[in-house]
């Protein structure tokens, strides 16, 4: 692979070398509602090159929150997916009541580092610190992260 144009792939069988093709970046608009291209690539003694081309962004599909909704005690200000950052009063024992429920249920749910249910309330330790986090995760990249902190 040259990096932006080309790559080579060889075809083995076992250890012997049986074929040979070369991949070449072309750009080609896609024709209307369709989202792969063929694009031939010379001799290819079993195998098919395929491109995946994105649709374009009139037709991107709107993206879910992470969270749908969150409900803790006297939360302020009210949920809004787009807001990171609430307070809430601090309970006097220590722990607060936190339902998350997520927008999109591929998204992994955590509050204070614990795997949460969506849509179930879970007791969140306050700590010295004041704050609950919950956190929204797609496998192992943070998707949101709101904070609640105790007041």
């Amino acid at each position: 692979c040259d990096g932006t144009t080309q790559v080579t792939i060889n075809l083995y069988s076992g250890w012997t070398l049986v074929g040979t093709t070369t991949l070449t970046r072309v750009t080609i608009p896609p024709p209307a509602g369709t989202g792969t291209v063929l694009i031939p690539t010379g001799p290819v003694p079993t195998a098919t090159a395929t491109a995946t081309v994105p649709p374009p962004a009139s037709q991107t599909l709107p993206v879910q929150a992470p969270l749908a909704s969150l409900i803790v005690p006297g939360l302020t200000p009210a949920f809004d997916p787009a807001i990171l950052s609430y307070t809430a009063p601090k309970p006097g024992s220590g722990s607060l009541s936190v339902t998350a429920t997520l927008g999109d249920p591929t998204l992994t749910l955590f509050v204070e580092s614990n795997p949460a249910p969506s849509g179930q309330a879970v007791s969140a330790w306050v700590g010295p610190t004041g704050k609950v986090k919950v956190v929204v995760y797609s496998g192992w990249t943070v998707v949101a992260q709101y904070t609640i902190t105790a007041q």
